[in-house]
């Protein structure tokens, strides 16, 4: 019975995932039809974008606008010159996102941070480590690996009155 009632409760959490995921979508991509795609889990509980409909080779699933994309270059923008080398491109795209879902400017991002995983979800390898880390396979681990002593260093602190991330 307890069973039951905590698999109604994931199949209920991600019937609302989906419906939030829909309504984000219709109102800010007017031109897409938000009835092609849909968040959803598959029969393993996996979360992703399933099509909801069939498709044709080279038919559009999902157009994002240039406008919703956070873009950052691989190479360290002049103007960041003195920055750590842990601040990586990929580390400055998660601190945009992150400064994205945390500031009520956009109510877009605001509500797309609470369709990301939930911490103790994730599958981001940089927060994976022993057992865990391995079963992802030297390509993902490696990286991971050599990445998280260059995050420990980097500098700490409230970026523009917002709280910081964990400690990794």
């Amino acid at each position: 019975l307890l069973l039951a009632a905590a698999a109604a409760t994931a199949d209920d959490a991600a019937i609302i995932e989906g419906r939030k995921f829909a309504i984000l979508l219709a109102s800010n991509v007017p031109d897409q039809n938000p009835g092609k795609v849909a968040l959803a889990r598959d029969k393993h509980g996996v979360r992703g974008l399933i099509a909801a409909q069939p498709f044709a080779a080279g038919d559009v699933l999902l157009a994002v606008p240039l406008e919703r994309c956070l873009v950052e270059t691989r190479d360290l923008p002049a103007a960041m010159k003195n920055a750590p080398a842990a601040l990586t491109w990929d580390v400055r795209l998660a601190l945009q996102l992150h400064d994205a879902i945390l500031t009520p400017d956009d109510p877009f991002w605001v509500e797309y941070g609470t369709l990301l995983p939930k911490v103790e979800e994730m599958g981001l390898p940089l927060l994976k480590r022993g057992a865990e880390l391995d079963v992802l396979g030297p390509e993902l681990a490696e990286p991971a690996r050599q990445q998280r002593p260059a995050a420990r260093r980097a500098p700490r602190g409230p970026r523009r009155g917002r709280p910081c991330p964990p400690p990794l």
